[in-house]
């Protein structure tokens, strides 16, 4: 197990050595003995898997299909790897047993069509099924190899579409926007569960085109969509050139950094996917224009002047939380980002040292957030690239 420089040297303590009561442990232990906890919480509950996931596109979160395919997405990102992490780290053979059970329920119930914002919650099954391939015994590794051969086919196929049949007038633009980057973000994992190497440097190759339109600085032309005959000024152009490297076309178009952090959160796991320094530039500058702007003492309210109908309707719908007039972005809404920043920058330089600001962003956000215990723990933990 690796350690993050901020907790200083691993000496790890035993899970039946922790106490019930914290006296005496360093906060580290103390964390372990946390994730202990939520660990055997989240094993007492039974798996929750949705045949068809519905959330994409959805402005309103109180329809019944759309509110089971958010409690799916908890169960996936924060039950399922803060279980997974915990038999990692405590080799708990009941959780391990729950985490096989869940991941099996899932992938043998559920129908994937290729949407990419549904489809991006899929990301800590993928790394557990990567990471727990030798539990599974051989009938349960073909029903795993069948569950990633029909996600594979439905990404591919909504892909060559430019996912054309998933997109109306009140989503605005996907062209070079948000869509695509967890897009490729999954199938960057199913080939990497496959196994299928070629396939992986070939959407690789392809996702080194993407990264300039986008992050398009330098590249202030670009309309949506590339065909001028769809050409919707209402709905595709950008409203003005991108002003810093770090930019991202969604921040330019929604004037958001809600956005911002929606783009670059999957950059940085593509990044771990695609191992070395790849895609350095694009996370550290969209890092640093991403962490300029939180930490600007001007006063920025989130989607003042987006240029996407879709912010509109979901204004009107049930997401008043962050659309409301005059809101400001929450820091703890970065919280995945911050924890997956810092997990991989410590793969490129096991000596890297987070910095007061991002610590200060991780611990203010993460105890307020259930959802992103996961990445907390990743971070915390230390596991490589597949953590």
């Amino acid at each position: 197990m690796t350690q993050t420089g901020f907790f200083g040297p691993d000496d790890p303590t035993t899970a039946d050595a922790l106490p019930s009561v914290s006296t005496g442990l360093s906060w580290y232990d103390v964390q372990r003995q946390r994730l202990r906890k939520l660990a055997h919480q989240y094993a007492a509950r039974p798996p929750v898997p949705v045949r068809v996931l519905r959330s994409q596109g959805e402005p309103d979160v109180t329809d019944p299909a759309v509110t089971a395919t958010r409690a799916g997405f908890t169960q996936l990102r924060r039950d399922l790897p803060v279980m997974d992490q915990y038999a990692e780290y405590a080799a708990d053979d009941a959780v391990l047993a729950r985490v096989r059970e869940v991941a099996l329920a899932w992938v043998r119930l559920n129908e994937p069509d290729g949407k990419p914002i549904n489809e991006t919650n899929l990301e800590w099954l993928l790394r557990v099924l990567w990471r727990r391939r030798d539990s599974f015994t051989a009938a349960e590794r073909a029903d795993i190899d069948s569950w990633l051969q029909a996600l594979r086919l439905a990404k591919e196929g909504a892909a060559a579409g430019g996912f054309r049949d998933q997109t109306t007038d009140a989503e605005g633009t996907t062209a070079h926007g948000n869509w695509w980057t967890h897009h490729y973000k999954i199938l960057l994992q199913v080939y990497d569960a496959q196994g299928d190497a070629a396939a992986a440097e070939a959407l690789l190759t392809e996702i080194d085109a993407f990264a300039p339109r986008n992050f398009p600085y330098g590249n202030a032309a670009i309309v949506h969509p590339d065909d001028p005959a769809d050409f919707d000024p209402a709905l595709h152009d950008m409203p003005r050139a991108a002003v810093d490297p770090g930019e991202s076309i969604d921040y330019v178009r929604r004037d958001a950094l809600h956005y911002q952090v929606y783009d670059l959160a999957p950059w940085v796991e593509i990044a771990l996917l695609a191992g070395g320094s790849r895609y350095q530039a694009v996370v550290e500058n969209g890092w640093s224009f991403f962490l300029d702007r939180l930490l600007s003492p001007e006063k920025h309210y989130e989607f003042a002047a987006s240029s996407d109908p879709f912010d509109a309707a979901r204004w009107d719908a049930s997401h008043s939380e962050y659309l409301a007039p005059n809101a400001m972005f929450k820091p703890q809404r970065a919280c995945g980002l911050v924890l997956a920043y810092m997990h991989w920058r410590k793969t490129l330089d096991p000596g890297f040292v987070e910095d007061s600001r991002q610590v200060a962003l991780a611990c203010r956000a993460v105890p307020e957030v259930a959802s992103h215990w996961a990445a907390w723990f990743r971070w915390a933990l230390g596991y490589g690239a597949h953590a």
